[in-house]
């Protein structure tokens, strides 16, 4: 992956760093697939059955400010992941209940999701782009939960749960 070869060129630097690498952000939710969920009432990404652990981005932010106030962390990676690991079927479930109405998750294959994005006026190319990166999803590979937020907070990470009540009145209408 090209962010590999990006920490190795900072880690070769000799410039003091902290990595993080955070995955799924729940906040796509409500950022990315908001327009299909308040259209149809669906989440149609190419996900398949595949897990992930999403995080908030507020938990990001979190790691970020506290691997920035200490040298402690310096020279080290932190995979940042939510305290557990959900299907889209799954969050769907739980956006439901706090929405108040069915939201459901439709898998869709990759041509399909290219088609409703470029649909919507979002560059081909890009497109790709997106649908190529839920391979990780659809191969269990973003479904691992870590103790990263935790380990420089001294917090656990929010729940998706709490992701989606705090974000409830996005997805009522």
């Amino acid at each position: 992956m090209p962010y590999r070869q990006a920490e190795l060129f900072l880690e070769r630097s000799g410039t003091p760093f902290v990595i993080v690498r955070p995955t799924w952000f729940a906040d796509n939710f409500h950022l990315s697939w908001l327009a299909g969920i308040k259209a149809q009432g669906v989440i149609a990404v190419p996900a398949a059955d595949g897990k992930s652990s999403f995080i908030d981005v507020r938990d990001i932010a979190r790691s970020a400010a506290a691997a920035l106030r200490t040298n402690q962390f310096d020279g080290k990676a932190f995979n940042l992941t939510g305290p557990s690991s959900l299907s889209y079927h799954e969050a769907a479930t739980i956006l439901s209940k706090v929405a108040g109405k069915e939201i459901r998750y439709q898998p869709v294959d990759d041509q399909t999701f290219i088609g409703i994005l470029t649909g919507v006026g979002m560059p081909a190319d890009f497109a790709s782009h997106l649908a190529s990166i839920f391979y990780p999803v659809r191969e269990g590979w973003v479904a691992a939960v870590t103790d990263g937020v935790g380990t420089l907070t001294g917090e656990p990470p929010r729940s998706f749960e709490t992701y989606a009540a705090d974000h409830a009145a996005l997805f009522k209408n």
